[in-house]
């Protein structure tokens, strides 16, 4: 009887083991999409400021102004949340070996 108890243990163990590694692993691609997000919001900025530079050059106009500031901001925002996003990403090596400790005892 002790031994299937032990059994039923570990096998609990490592079901909730499972379930952890499958949460952080949606964890990480739903952070892997928004840093997807974040990168076509910044390609649509750099889209948007060549395309207007290209109109002022082309109509003689100095590339300056809110717009321009505007495309950057969104730029320097969207590289702080990819930013966050990375680091929210990152599993620290020993965590990964503290959770399947139980199973392996």
């Amino acid at each position: 009887m002790q031994n299937f108890d032990e059994f039923m243990n570990r096998a609990a163990a490592a079901a909730q083991t499972a379930a952890a590694a499958t949460k952080r692993g949606l964890s990480k691609a739903k952070l892997s999409i928004s840093i997807a997000a974040e990168e076509d919001k910044i390609k649509t900025a750099y889209t948007a400021i060549g395309q207007r530079y290209f109109e002022d050059v082309q109509s003689g106009a100095e590339p300056d102004g809110p717009f321009y500031q505007e495309q950057l901001r969104r730029i320097r925002q969207a590289a702080d949340r990819i930013a966050e996003y990375k680091a929210q990403r990152q599993v620290a090596p020993e965590e990964d070996v503290t959770i399947y400790a139980d199973i392996v005892k």
